[in-house]
Protein backbone atom coordinates (compact mmCIF):
# COMPACT_ATOMS: atom_id res chain seq x y z
CA UNK A 1 0.00 0.00 0.00
CA UNK A 2 1.25 3.07 -1.04
CA UNK A 3 1.05 6.59 0.70
CA UNK A 4 1.29 9.99 -0.34
CA UNK A 5 2.62 9.81 -4.08
CA UNK A 6 4.27 12.54 -5.74
CA UNK A 7 1.75 15.03 -7.60
CA UNK A 8 3.14 13.76 -11.18
CA UNK A 9 3.15 9.92 -10.09
CA UNK A 10 -0.24 10.32 -8.83
CA UNK A 11 -1.24 11.85 -12.36
CA UNK A 12 0.65 8.97 -14.19
CA UNK A 13 -1.25 6.71 -11.85
CA UNK A 14 -4.51 7.99 -12.68
CA UNK A 15 -4.24 8.47 -16.43
CA UNK A 16 -2.68 4.16 -16.46
CA UNK A 17 -6.36 3.50 -15.64
CA UNK A 18 -8.85 3.10 -18.91
CA UNK A 19 -12.04 4.14 -16.35
CA UNK A 20 -12.65 6.25 -13.25
CA UNK A 21 -15.00 5.85 -11.03
CA UNK A 22 -14.86 8.77 -8.59
CA UNK A 23 -17.09 8.92 -5.25
CA UNK A 24 -16.98 12.74 -3.96
CA UNK A 25 -17.54 13.86 -0.19
CA UNK A 26 -17.96 16.54 2.17
CA UNK A 27 -13.89 16.85 2.56
CA UNK A 28 -14.03 18.04 -0.60
CA UNK A 29 -15.26 21.34 0.16
CA UNK A 30 -13.04 24.39 0.89
CA UNK A 31 -15.58 26.33 3.03
CA UNK A 32 -15.17 25.94 6.92
CA UNK A 33 -19.07 24.27 7.06
CA UNK A 34 -18.84 24.83 10.56
CA UNK A 35 -18.65 28.40 10.85
CA UNK A 36 -21.00 28.50 8.57
CA UNK A 37 -23.50 26.70 9.99
CA UNK A 38 -22.25 28.78 13.52
CA UNK A 39 -22.94 31.95 11.56
CA UNK A 40 -26.40 31.31 10.31
CA UNK A 41 -27.86 28.89 12.28
CA UNK A 42 -27.16 30.74 16.12
CA UNK A 43 -30.71 30.95 17.21
CA UNK A 44 -31.57 27.07 15.70
CA UNK A 45 -28.43 26.10 17.59
CA UNK A 46 -29.61 27.70 21.01
CA UNK A 47 -33.02 26.47 20.52
CA UNK A 48 -31.72 23.38 19.58
CA UNK A 49 -28.57 22.71 20.99
CA UNK A 50 -27.35 21.37 17.61
CA UNK A 51 -23.74 20.82 17.08
CA UNK A 52 -23.30 20.81 13.19
CA UNK A 53 -25.23 20.41 10.10
CA UNK A 54 -24.90 16.83 10.49
CA UNK A 55 -26.82 16.23 13.60
CA UNK A 56 -29.07 19.08 12.39
CA UNK A 57 -30.21 17.41 9.18
CA UNK A 58 -31.27 14.44 10.62
CA UNK A 59 -32.85 16.09 13.70
CA UNK A 60 -36.56 14.45 14.44
CA UNK A 61 -38.50 17.82 14.51
CA UNK A 62 -41.83 17.50 16.33
CA UNK A 63 -43.39 20.67 14.53
CA UNK A 64 -43.63 21.02 10.76
CA UNK A 65 -43.54 24.54 11.29
CA UNK A 66 -40.22 24.04 12.75
CA UNK A 67 -38.82 21.47 10.44
CA UNK A 68 -39.25 23.64 7.42
CA UNK A 69 -38.52 27.11 9.17
CA UNK A 70 -34.48 25.07 9.45
CA UNK A 71 -34.66 22.93 5.88
CA UNK A 72 -35.94 25.91 3.61
CA UNK A 73 -32.97 28.21 5.38
CA UNK A 74 -30.55 25.16 5.29
CA UNK A 75 -31.13 24.29 1.41
CA UNK A 76 -31.08 27.92 0.69
CA UNK A 77 -27.42 28.24 2.06
CA UNK A 78 -26.47 24.70 0.97
CA UNK A 79 -28.02 24.60 -2.44
CA UNK A 80 -29.83 27.63 -3.85
CA UNK A 81 -26.93 30.20 -2.26
CA UNK A 82 -24.16 27.78 -3.20
CA UNK A 83 -20.96 29.10 -4.03
CA UNK A 84 -18.78 28.04 -6.82
CA UNK A 85 -16.14 26.23 -4.94
CA UNK A 86 -12.79 25.87 -7.13
CA UNK A 87 -11.80 22.72 -6.25
CA UNK A 88 -14.28 21.42 -8.97
CA UNK A 89 -13.47 23.56 -11.16
CA UNK A 90 -10.34 22.78 -11.05
CA UNK A 91 -11.92 18.90 -10.89
CA UNK A 92 -14.04 18.83 -14.09
CA UNK A 93 -10.77 20.84 -15.65
CA UNK A 94 -9.18 17.68 -14.68
CA UNK A 95 -11.29 15.07 -16.15
CA UNK A 96 -12.26 16.48 -19.28
CA UNK A 97 -11.62 14.06 -22.29
CA UNK A 98 -11.06 10.99 -19.72
CA UNK A 99 -13.67 8.26 -19.40
CA UNK A 100 -15.32 8.64 -15.66
CA UNK A 101 -18.70 8.19 -13.86
CA UNK A 102 -19.19 10.09 -10.44
CA UNK A 103 -20.96 8.53 -7.05
CA UNK A 104 -21.40 11.58 -4.77
CA UNK A 105 -22.96 11.59 -1.19
CA UNK A 106 -23.19 15.47 -1.00
CA UNK A 107 -26.63 17.05 -1.92
CA UNK A 108 -25.90 20.45 -2.77
CA UNK A 109 -25.28 21.68 -6.64
CA UNK A 110 -21.53 21.79 -6.44
CA UNK A 111 -20.95 19.81 -9.45
CA UNK A 112 -23.94 21.23 -11.32
CA UNK A 113 -22.61 24.95 -10.99
CA UNK A 114 -18.95 23.58 -12.47
CA UNK A 115 -20.25 22.20 -15.40
CA UNK A 116 -19.95 18.46 -15.17
CA UNK A 117 -22.18 16.52 -17.05
CA UNK A 118 -25.60 15.67 -14.89
CA UNK A 119 -25.61 12.02 -17.03
CA UNK A 120 -22.36 11.10 -15.47
CA UNK A 121 -23.29 11.92 -11.98
CA UNK A 122 -25.11 9.25 -9.41
CA UNK A 123 -26.43 11.33 -6.52
CA UNK A 124 -26.68 8.55 -3.95
CA UNK A 125 -28.78 10.68 -1.04
CA UNK A 126 -30.57 12.20 -3.13
CA UNK A 127 -30.23 16.19 -3.97
CA UNK A 128 -31.30 18.91 -1.27
CA UNK A 129 -33.96 20.61 -3.74
CA UNK A 130 -35.94 17.44 -3.96
CA UNK A 131 -39.22 16.33 -1.84
CA UNK A 132 -41.17 13.50 -0.63
CA UNK A 133 -44.86 12.93 0.61
CA UNK A 134 -44.04 12.72 4.61
CA UNK A 135 -46.23 9.48 4.63
CA UNK A 136 -44.36 7.82 1.43
CA UNK A 137 -47.40 7.84 -0.47
CA UNK A 138 -45.69 6.83 -3.39
CA UNK A 139 -42.50 7.16 -5.16
CA UNK A 140 -43.08 10.51 -6.71
CA UNK A 141 -40.79 13.11 -5.85
CA UNK A 142 -41.21 17.23 -6.31
CA UNK A 143 -39.65 19.93 -6.92
CA UNK A 144 -40.97 23.17 -5.58
CA UNK A 145 -37.72 25.63 -4.98
CA UNK A 146 -40.25 28.47 -4.84
CA UNK A 147 -42.10 27.54 -1.76
CA UNK A 148 -38.51 26.46 -0.39
CA UNK A 149 -37.32 29.94 -0.91
CA UNK A 150 -40.52 31.54 0.37
CA UNK A 151 -40.09 29.97 3.62
CA UNK A 152 -36.59 30.86 3.87
CA UNK A 153 -37.28 34.40 3.46
CA UNK A 154 -40.69 34.57 5.43
CA UNK A 155 -40.09 32.53 9.01
CA UNK A 156 -40.64 34.18 12.50
CA UNK A 157 -39.48 32.85 15.54
CA UNK A 158 -37.85 29.34 14.01
CA UNK A 159 -41.24 28.68 12.18
CA UNK A 160 -43.32 28.85 9.09
CA UNK A 161 -46.86 29.07 8.67
CA UNK A 162 -48.84 26.18 7.67
CA UNK A 163 -49.62 27.56 4.68
CA UNK A 164 -46.41 28.07 3.27
CA UNK A 165 -45.45 24.40 3.34
CA UNK A 166 -46.05 22.54 -0.09
CA UNK A 167 -48.30 19.56 -0.37
CA UNK A 168 -48.68 16.19 -1.99
CA UNK A 169 -50.45 16.05 -4.91
CA UNK A 170 -51.51 12.62 -4.43
CA UNK A 171 -52.25 12.57 -0.98
CA UNK A 172 -52.46 16.57 0.55
CA UNK A 173 -49.87 15.25 3.56
CA UNK A 174 -47.33 17.57 3.87
CA UNK A 175 -43.96 16.99 1.75
CA UNK A 176 -40.22 16.82 3.52
CA UNK A 177 -36.79 16.50 2.29
CA UNK A 178 -36.24 13.49 0.35
CA UNK A 179 -33.07 12.20 2.20
CA UNK A 180 -32.12 9.00 3.01
CA UNK A 181 -32.54 7.04 6.93
CA UNK A 182 -30.89 3.80 7.59
CA UNK A 183 -34.03 3.16 9.64
CA UNK A 184 -36.79 4.33 6.80
CA UNK A 185 -37.51 2.95 3.06
CA UNK A 186 -35.67 5.40 0.52
CA UNK A 187 -37.70 5.91 -2.12
CA UNK A 188 -36.31 5.49 -5.82
CA UNK A 189 -38.22 7.61 -8.42
CA UNK A 190 -37.84 6.92 -12.20
CA UNK A 191 -34.92 9.08 -12.82
CA UNK A 192 -32.87 7.97 -9.48
CA UNK A 193 -33.35 4.35 -11.12
CA UNK A 194 -32.13 5.53 -13.99
CA UNK A 195 -28.86 7.27 -12.87
CA UNK A 196 -28.28 3.98 -10.80
CA UNK A 197 -28.85 2.18 -13.45
CA UNK A 198 -26.36 4.33 -15.90
CA UNK A 199 -23.49 3.65 -13.19
CA UNK A 200 -23.97 0.17 -13.02
CA UNK A 201 -23.82 0.54 -17.13
CA UNK A 202 -20.74 1.66 -16.57
CA UNK A 203 -19.26 -0.57 -14.36
CA UNK A 204 -20.15 -3.48 -16.60
CA UNK A 205 -18.87 -2.08 -19.77
CA UNK A 206 -15.34 -0.95 -17.91
CA UNK A 207 -14.89 -3.90 -15.52
CA UNK A 208 -12.45 -6.13 -17.07
CA UNK A 209 -10.39 -3.07 -18.05
CA UNK A 210 -7.60 -0.69 -15.81
CA UNK A 211 -10.42 0.66 -13.75
CA UNK A 212 -9.47 3.45 -10.79
CA UNK A 213 -11.82 3.36 -7.76
CA UNK A 214 -10.68 7.17 -6.91
CA UNK A 215 -12.62 8.38 -3.03
CA UNK A 216 -11.89 12.15 -2.94
CA UNK A 217 -13.49 13.90 0.63
CA UNK A 218 -14.81 10.38 1.51
CA UNK A 219 -15.11 9.88 5.32
CA UNK A 220 -16.37 6.66 7.49
CA UNK A 221 -19.67 7.78 7.77
CA UNK A 222 -19.69 6.79 3.89
CA UNK A 223 -18.74 2.97 4.81
CA UNK A 224 -22.26 1.35 3.18
CA UNK A 225 -22.79 3.89 0.58
CA UNK A 226 -19.26 3.82 -0.81
CA UNK A 227 -16.21 2.49 0.85
CA UNK A 228 -17.76 -1.54 0.95
CA UNK A 229 -19.27 -1.36 -2.36
CA UNK A 230 -15.67 -0.28 -3.72
CA UNK A 231 -13.88 -2.66 -1.84
CA UNK A 232 -15.42 -5.65 -3.07
CA UNK A 233 -15.18 -4.35 -6.39
CA UNK A 234 -11.45 -3.73 -5.98
CA UNK A 235 -11.11 -7.46 -5.22
CA UNK A 236 -13.58 -8.42 -7.61
CA UNK A 237 -12.39 -6.68 -10.75
CA UNK A 238 -8.66 -7.73 -11.46
CA UNK A 239 -7.41 -4.99 -13.44
CA UNK A 240 -9.11 -2.49 -10.76
CA UNK A 241 -7.05 0.17 -8.22
CA UNK A 242 -8.38 1.71 -4.84
CA UNK A 243 -6.95 5.52 -4.90
CA UNK A 244 -8.17 6.85 -1.65
CA UNK A 245 -7.77 10.42 -1.39
CA UNK A 246 -9.21 11.51 1.82
CA UNK A 247 -8.19 13.69 5.42
CA UNK A 248 -7.17 10.59 7.01
CA UNK A 249 -6.20 7.05 6.57
CA UNK A 250 -8.84 4.46 7.31
CA UNK A 251 -8.64 0.83 7.87
CA UNK A 252 -8.20 -1.07 4.28
CA UNK A 253 -8.79 -4.36 3.83
CA UNK A 254 -6.28 -7.08 3.64
CA UNK A 255 -7.50 -8.44 0.05
CA UNK A 256 -6.78 -5.07 -1.44
CA UNK A 257 -4.19 -3.85 0.73
CA UNK A 258 -1.46 -4.57 -2.34
CA UNK A 259 -3.87 -2.34 -4.70
CA UNK A 260 -4.44 0.54 -2.74
CA UNK A 261 -2.83 3.51 -2.59
CA UNK A 262 -3.56 6.42 -0.10
CA UNK A 263 -3.39 10.30 -0.16
CA UNK A 264 -3.73 12.69 3.01
CA UNK A 265 -2.48 15.54 2.21
CA UNK A 266 -4.17 18.74 0.91
CA UNK A 267 -7.36 17.31 -1.09
CA UNK A 268 -7.65 20.89 -2.33
CA UNK A 269 -4.10 22.05 -3.56
CA UNK A 270 -3.45 18.14 -4.88
CA UNK A 271 -6.77 18.57 -7.01
CA UNK A 272 -5.29 21.65 -8.18
CA UNK A 273 -1.78 20.71 -8.70
CA UNK A 274 -3.22 17.44 -10.95
CA UNK A 275 -5.20 20.44 -13.05
CA UNK A 276 -1.66 21.75 -13.40
CA UNK A 277 0.41 18.96 -14.21
CA UNK A 278 -2.54 18.03 -17.14
CA UNK A 279 -1.82 21.78 -18.35
CA UNK A 280 1.90 21.86 -18.32
CA UNK A 281 1.82 24.83 -15.67
CA UNK A 282 2.93 22.89 -12.48
CA UNK A 283 6.20 22.54 -11.03
CA UNK A 284 5.74 20.22 -8.65
CA UNK A 285 7.58 16.95 -7.97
Amino acid sequence: MNTNLSIKKLNDLINQNDSLIIAIGSEIYQTNKQLEFENNFSDFIKEFCFIDFKQASVYPFLDIKNYWAFFSRYIKLNYFDQKLDNSFIDLKNYLDNKNYFIITTNRDNSLELAGFDLNKIFYLDSKLNLLECSKKCSDELYINDDAILNMANNQKNLKVELEQIPVCKKCNSYLKVHQRFWCQVFIKDDKFLQTQNNYQKFINQNKDKKMLFWEIGINFNNQLTVKKPFWQMVEQFKKATYLAMNKKIYRIPLEIRSKTITYTNDLNLAIKNLEEVKNGTNRTN
